[in-house]
């Protein structure tokens, strides 16, 4: 037998809700009850007043429950609270509530218009509050402001107890974006290093790549448009190369100081002051070339070390904001973003002002800094305006760092997965670096497009970046709801995109005589090459906690170098376009499969602090 005790707080007072609970006892319950508790008569209604005032002593709520509802044998109490005034009557309410769990009676409580009645003012677990909840109702609010872009608001509530909680509430629903402010810095970041890096690398009357080759063999100067007038600058096409290829070497090498020191000291205002360095020296671009190409050799080596702590830092900062449960879709957008962005980049140079592309990236790196030092921090508590909320969320699912030297004798090179993930890279860089450039040169020779090739390239890696998206919110839903290893989707992602879209692209130069099909082909490669990033490319997340920005140096040098190397090995060889995605889909047949056997999202051992797990351990219970 179970007893229902509902108890209703003011007699004289009695609401709508109590009267229908009454009546539907009173009717036996005869379309509600299944036909096998209706024959034992499983469920007795019992009616206890708790008092008739508002107001409870210590004494009469003892009382109560000692001689009203434990004489009854009361299974479970329906606490109705009916009184319109709100006072000490809520601190008595909750002491009720609060003896109840001592009791060991569970109470099934609505108290809609009281927030002080919440279970996070009770903290009983015995306690089910029928009523939205504090960040329920904010969240309802919140969302109709988002549905009519509604920008402003004010907050209006009682001074009744609780309604503290409602206004923090309100301000940890605002503060949630948190997360996504620091995403959407790095991804912008993204944006003006590549704008940085691509400016020089194809200037006015240059950015076309037949048009590059005029130059390949001559010592003519070149011809760059200065203001409204032609200058000529004593710039040859062996020191024109010279500059443009300094940045990618030194900046593949800068990463990897960059990772220790940002791994050691914390990412931020390396991030920050690598960023406004660049920027500055950015400026500086088009009065170097005035000078002396040595003069602009120079600033652009000091551009790319400054700029080698973009990885690193984006890296270790998106694993310190983002669980496991967002960071398929997180991460894979922020890592997407880097062709989509050179493809940007590059369409943005063909700006007949030059320089001004120069001063543009340039003012938009320093507005970025003066943004980032206010809304980027290194890890969630640190950040000034977090709400508790969130904070709670992310510190219970994102283990703090607990080491900062990564040694060669903790066994890193002895992990298979950390091979697997640098050797899964190769086949795939290559790839997207084909796409990012060959390909570029290819669609302007086969079809001229009207709109220009760097339109057709812009659209093609914003479905990339819309692909890696899509497939990171699919992989962190099998991870969370259908509780699908992590390792497994990682996996299989990653063979989805080496399967899908090197085989397009296989067959892209077969259908250069057709249009629609060749641009059909061409936007399945590059959005199936997006979903990589939610795969293989934010693994590394899942191996440390410590080190992500080691480990992402080593990625990218291991990667970019072999893939950009083997690139232009094939360029030299004058290969056809058909040989070059031939070359990109054999170099993924050969080093996916590694991955793939090997590949693993465990959190490493050597990322593993032994002496301070074992300490937490003798501490907890």
């Amino acid at each position: 037998m179970i007893t229902l005790a509902p108890a209703i707080t003011n007699e004289g007072k009695l609401n709508s809700r109590c009267k229908a609970l009454e009546k539907e006892y009173q009717q036996d319950n005869e379309n509600s009850l299944p036909n096998v508790l209706k024959r034992h008569d499983y469920y007795k209604y019992q009616r206890t007043n708790s008092n008739s005032k508002p107001v409870f002593l210590v004494a009469a709520i003892l009382k109560s429950l000692c001689h009203e509802f434990l004489s009854y044998n009361v299974s479970a109490i329906l606490y109705l609270m009916n009184y319109e005034q709100y006072g000490r009557s809520t601190a008595s309410a909750q002491y009720f509530l609060q003896l109840a769990g001592y009791l060991g009676i569970p109470v099934i409580a609505w108290n809609a218009d009281n927030s002080g009645l919440e279970r996070r003012a009770s903290q009983s677990s015995l306690q089910l509050q029928l009523a939205p909840s504090l960040e329920h109702q904010t969240a309802a609010m919140l969302s109709i402001l988002e549905r009519y872009k509604w920008h402003q608001f004010s907050v209006v509530t009682s001074l009744i107890a609780g309604h503290d909680d409602f206004i923090q509430a309100v301000r940890e629903r605002v503060s949630a974006m948190q997360r996504f402010i620091v995403t959407m810095l790095c991804f912008m970041s993204f944006f003006i290093w590549c704008g940085q890096n691509e400016a020089l690398t194809l200037l006015s009357g240059l950015s076309e790549m037949d048009e590059l080759h005029q130059y390949e063999n001559s010592d003519a100067p070149l011809n760059i448009n200065w203001s409204e007038s032609h200058r000529t600058f004593d710039l040859k096409r062996a020191n024109f190369l010279v500059v443009i290829s300094t940045f990618p070497v030194v900046h593949h090498f800068a990463q990897i100081p960059a990772a220790i020191l940002i791994d050691r000291y914390g990412a931020k205002w390396f991030f920050v002051g690598g960023i406004a360095l660049s920027s500055c020296l950015t400026c500086f671009m088009p009065l170097s070339l005035r000078v002396s190409w040595i003069f602009a050799l120079a600033i652009r080596a000091v551009v790319a070390i400054a700029q080698g702590v973009l990885f690193p830092a984006v890296a270790v900062i998106v694993a310190a904001w983002i669980p496991l449960a967002e960071r398929g879709m997180v991460g894979g957008f922020v890592f997407a973003a880097y062709p989509l962005t050179v493809v940007v980049a590059i369409g943005q140079s063909k700006n007949t002002y030059w320089k001004y592309s120069y001063y543009a990236w340039g003012s938009c790196g320093i507005a970025w800094c003066a943004i980032a030092v206010y809304f980027l921090h290194d890890a969630p508590r640190t950040h000034p305006l977090i709400g508790q909320g969130e904070l709670k969320f992310l510190e219970e699912r994102i283990p703090p760092k607990t080491k900062r030297h990564l040694s060669i004798k903790s066994g890193v090179l002895e992990d298979r997965a950390f091979w697997a993930l640098l050797l899964g890279q190769v086949g795939h860089r290559y790839t997207i670096i084909l796409m990012m450039t060959v390909m570029w040169q290819y669609i302007r020779e086969t079809w001229h497009p009207r709109g220009g090739t760097s339109t057709v390239q812009i659209v093609m890696f914003s479905l990339s970046l819309l692909g890696a998206a899509a497939a990171g919110k699919l992989t962190d839903y099998l991870i969370v709801v259908k509780k699908i290893s992590s390792k497994w989707t990682r996996r299989l992602t990653t063979f989805f995109s080496f399967i899908v879209a090197n085989s397009a692209l296989v067959v892209v130069p077969l259908a250069a005589d057709y249009r629609v099909f060749f641009y059909f082909l061409y936007g399945i490669a590059v959005i199936s090459k997006g979903v990589y990033y939610a795969g293989l490319g934010v693994n590394h997340m899942d191996l440390t906690v410590n080190f992500n920005g080691s480990v992402i140096a080593a990625v990218n040098f291991v990667g970019d170098t072999l893939g950009n190397s083997l690139l232009l090995l094939v360029y030299y060889l004058r290969a056809t376009f058909l040989i070059d995605v031939c070359v990109a889909f054999v170099l993924s047949a050969i080093f996916t499969p590694i991955y793939l056997l090997l590949a693993n999202t465990e959190r490493a051992k050597w990322d593993k602090d032994e002496q301070n797990e074992r300490v937490e351990s003798a501490k907890s219970p």
